[in-house]
């Protein structure tokens, strides 16, 4: 079993992916618990969450959560990497929506593969009727709503989840910063309208970068074969003529904005490991020469270590900055 964790989705993914695996494991260990041990406050909660997990509810809720956060757990794995750019934050979040509106399209497939998990645990494949609440008899009490039966009552609570997670979804990547994930759509489609790029480039950076021009240059640089094979944000900025400089200015910035804050986390991480006790007294550019070459280790583990040492060699001035 793994722990299950209240901020990150990809670990609570795998909680219920573990628990989804090994429901028939998890029931017999509750049981085995529930009937052998001696202390009445642990048979107690073993028979409670026996009870739990022997529900059709709960078998539900595990297929559910399991499909649920699946698509969510690459999301954040494409968030939190190193290499992640707007381009493939926007492929990823559409990618990413478009499974949570299938997973509400196709709910009977759900509920069919949640039996199939009960027939295998011996578990029963209907949901326990609740009893219903009693209608007061006055006039305004609502007297005509309408019940739902158990199964439905479920398939409300499970498409009102999918809608709370595509509003989050909508509400983070599309609306907050909707004015990126547009213009890097634009300039990632050769049909893009042209207005609506000018408008867009035009509310981001009205003094840094010409949005006539921009949109200009898009206009020429989108019938060209190099551009239309390019298939990243970098390639096309690549297939761009050196003439073109407001275009290319506009790709090099949507290149460099950082899509998370995840950079900056890992190098608070990695100054909490640098500076330690036998550290404390270290200068400021020693630490942030140290930490640079931390959190840049990819780039400095192709550097030539022969190269450096004989550049140390050769320098009359020992005292000059190696990076």
């Amino acid at each position: 079993m793994k722990a299950l964790s209240d901020t990150r989705w990809n670990c609570q993914g795998r909680s219920v992916e573990v628990v989804r695996t090994r429901l028939a494991a998890v029931n017999e260990t509750l049981s085995k618990i529930a009937d052998e041990s001696s202390d009445r406050k642990v048979i107690g909660e073993a028979a409670g969450l026996l009870s739990c997990t022997s529900q059709f509810e709960f078998v539900l809720a595990v297929e559910f959560f399991a499909r649920l956060l699946s698509p969510l757990d690459v999301l954040t794995k494409a968030l939190q990497g190193p290499d992640s750019t707007l381009h493939s934050v926007v492929i990823l979040t559409e990618a990413a929506m478009k499974s949570l509106q299938e997973l509400r399209a196709d709910l009977d497939a759900v509920i069919a593969s949640a039996r199939e998990l009960a027939v295998a645990n011996d578990i029963s494949t209907e949901p326990k009727d609740h009893r219903r609440r009693k209608v007061s008899r006055r006039i305004d009490s609502g007297e005509h709503e309408v019940s739902l039966s158990a199964l439905d009552e479920l398939k409300r609570q499970v498409l009102e989840i999918v809608d709370i997670s595509l509003n989050e979804l909508k509400s983070r990547f599309m609306d907050d910063a909707s004015e990126w994930y547009l213009v890097v759509g634009g300039l990632m489609q050769s049909d893009a309208d042209k207005d609506q790029l000018h408008a867009h480039v035009t509310n981001l950076y009205p003094d840094l970068i010409d949005a006539d021009v921009v949109v200009a240059q898009y206009d020429l640089v989108r019938k060209t074969s190099a551009w239309l094979t390019a298939t990243s944000l970098q390639d096309r900025a690549k297939a761009c003529p050196p003439c073109m400089e407001e275009l290319r200015r506009l790709y090099s910035i949507l290149i460099a904005v950082p899509v998370t804050s995840a950079g900056c986390e890992r190098v608070f991480s990695k100054l909490a490991l640098i500076k330690n006790k036998l550290r404390s007294t270290m200068a400021q550019d020693r630490l942030q020469y140290l930490v640079l070459c931390s959190v840049e280790r990819d780039v400095l583990k192709q550097a030539s270590l022969d190269n450096i040492v004989d550049r140390f060699a050769h320098a009359e001035n020992r005292r000059i900055r190696l990076i």
